[in-house]
């Protein structure tokens, strides 16, 4: 049986400059392995103020939120949380190849 395999990291999708400059981000997935076959999954866009160097925070309402609507989604596609990377949003993913 074979398995597709995934983590999910984030990244910044556009910077906003100004007086209050942020970032917006969102979750995806990147796939592991030699010869990934599936489509790269989104989750919705959150805002990252500039001072948050550490990337999304899991006491940010907003980033949680996008986090936790995201992995339902994985789920309901049929990922697995398999292991778990340095950053608490970093989860490694698994199921079963198509």
């Amino acid at each position: 049986m074979a398995w597709e395999t995934c983590e999910i990291i984030y990244v910044i999708v556009e910077e906003k400059w100004g007086i209050f400059p942020k970032e917006t981000a969102r979750f995806q997935t990147m796939a592991q392995g030699n010869e990934p076959e599936f489509a790269v999954m989104k989750s919705g866009k959150f805002d990252l103020e500039k001072l948050n160097t550490a990337g999304p925070n899991r006491k940010n309402k907003k980033h949680k939120t996008a986090f936790d609507a995201f992995t339902v989604k994985l789920a309901e596609q049929g990922w697995q949380q398999c292991g778990q990377g340095e950053l608490w949003f970093n989860w490694k993913l698994q199921r079963q190849a198509l």
